[in-house]
C-alpha cells in the first residue's frame, strides 16, 4: 500500500504523468483490473475511461 501511496502522491506533485502512474500501478497491483464506475454512477467494478477532450 505504501508503494500505491507513493505513485499517487508523485501524480499529484506533478513527478509522473498519469500513464505513467497507471502503469506503475498496473506493475505494483500484479494484473489485477482497476475500477472505477462508483465514481462514474455505475456499477463499481466497471472501469470507465475517460473521453478523449473531456475533464
Amino acid at each position: 500500500m505504501v508503494a500505491v501511496a507513493e505513485v499517487f502522491a508523485a501524480c499529484l506533485e506533478g513527478r509522473l504523468t498519469a500513464a505513467v502512474a497507471r502503469q506503475q500501478l498496473a506493475c505494483i497491483c500484479d494484473g489485477l483490473p482497476f475500477s472505477n464506475g462508483f465514481f462514474h454512477g455505475v456499477a463499481g467494478y466497471r472501469r470507465i475511461e475517460r473521453a478523449a477532450g473531456s475533464a
